[in-house]
């Protein structure tokens, strides 16, 4: 990192200023306090013609960034690889991002003023290779040029209301609609096809429950991932998976899947790629899908939980290695002491009785001194968790039978 970056804001800013163009070799800066934002939007770039023609790395964070129309901005780097920028509220409701020199790009947005979002959002980063997007969800995403891209993580914000619209009928949408309501936002939710259009390329890719529920809008047109090995899905209670199903079918040489989080909302819409509702064709996007290896994160041994290990187990037909992380910070079932030496004895007969499939049941490092401290061991095996998952079944079953009546 440049020392000029350590500078007291003001100094910075009036040496950037001072500098004539040819001087100034500055090869990476960090802007953290919410005065930059005022003199790079509104008293210095936007002002004065201004170049760091030597710039590489650009790190803006602060409580808010207002941000101008960034297409004018980033030509002032013309040789910028690394941008980031937190905290955005753009100023403009037609928002591009174009440069050819771009390799990394971070983007923490929060859509226009009053949360407003985004009309359109554009990428023309053809030499783009790692992308971190946040933003409230655009209506549009008209170009998205990005052919080298290796790893992106697309974080979506949508609000409780909008997936209530998202989950309604087209003709439900359409009365919002003619209401004034913001039911003509969400029908255009579907053009998010586009920003995955342009991720085909991928090799890593990973979805916050928020994108996860906005792509149920484009099942139907979901592309084919051919070069996606790794896929990361953030979970939660409030967001559905009925796009799960499209996602495994359309990534035909995945690899690794990492789970944050099992539990979901249950629609009619999830699909066969959870038992949350019996259905003919279960299991089947599973069964297509060639991922050896599966981690879940947050575990806390809840029945429902249980039910989704044993159906990955079930479907999940080149499965290799399962890693189970026990859910630490928050109260789980497996703070019952019957139940937990349960589990512990469960998944140690796993790991005799299968040796080319391995499940492991991994804990933090203060679990970890607990358990190993009573003679324990972690390392389970697959073949068995799907024998005695029954007998694990009807012992949560008991417990929460137990603890309602106490």
């Amino acid at each position: 990192m440049d020392r000029v970056s350590s500078l007291p804001d003001e100094l910075l800013y009036q040496i950037l200023f001072l500098l004539p163009t040819k001087d100034a070799a500055v090869t990476s800066l960090k802007l953290r306090s919410e005065h930059c934002v005022d003199w790079w939007w509104y008293g210095g770039l936007m002002s004065y013609p201004f170049s760091l023609p030597m710039l590489k790395s650009l790190d803006i964070d602060s409580d808010l960034i207002f941000c101008g129309e960034i297409e004018e901005f980033i030509p002032y780097f013309p040789v910028l690889e690394d941008l980031r920028m937190a905290n955005m509220e753009w100023g403009e409701p037609d928002v591009t991002v174009s440069s050819a020199s771009l390799r990394k790009l971070s983007l923490h947005g929060t859509g226009c003023e009053d949360f407003v979002n985004p009309k359109t959002v554009s990428f023309d980063t053809p030499n783009l290779l790692f992308l971190s997007y946040y933003d409230l969800v655009a209506e549009d995403y008209p170009l998205v040029n990005m052919e080298k891209l290796v790893h992106a993580s697309i974080s979506l914000i949508v609000t409780d209301d909008q997936v209530t619209r998202l989950r309604e009928p087209n003709n439900n949408l359409l009365e919002d609609v003619e209401n004034n309501n913001d039911g003509d936002v969400v029908l255009q939710f579907g053009n998010v096809v586009k920003l995955l259009n342009g991720l085909q390329n991928v090799q890593k890719l990973s979805f916050n429950a928020d994108t996860l529920e906005v792509l149920s809008q484009c099942c139907d047109s979901m592309p084919v991932f051919n070069n996606l090995k790794f896929l990361g899905v953030t979970s939660e209670e409030g967001r559905g998976w009925q796009a799960m199903p499209a996602l495994l079918r359309n990534c035909p040489h995945l690899e690794t899947i990492i789970l944050q989080g099992l539990i979901h909302c249950v629609t009619d819409n999830c699909g066969d790629a959870c038992p949350c509702i019996s259905r003919e064709d279960k299991g089947l996007s599973l069964k297509s899908c060639p991922v050896n290896r599966l981690e879940i994160q947050g575990f806390r041994a809840t029945m429902k939980e249980m039910a989704m290990i044993k159906h990955f187990l079930d479907y999940f037909l080149c499965l290799k290695r399962l890693d189970v992380y026990i859910e630490d910070n928050e109260p789980t079932q497996l703070r019952n002491r019957e139940l937990s030496d349960c589990v512990l004895e469960m998944f140690e007969l796993y790991n005799k009785l299968s040796p080319s499939c391995n499940v492991q049941l991994l804990v933090s490092d203060y679990l970890d001194k607990k358990w190993t401290a009573q003679g324990h061991h972690i390392y389970v095996t697959l073949q068995q968790l799907q024998a005695t998952m029954s007998t694990l079944f009807s012992i949560i079953a008991l417990d929460d039978h137990l603890r309602q009546n106490l």
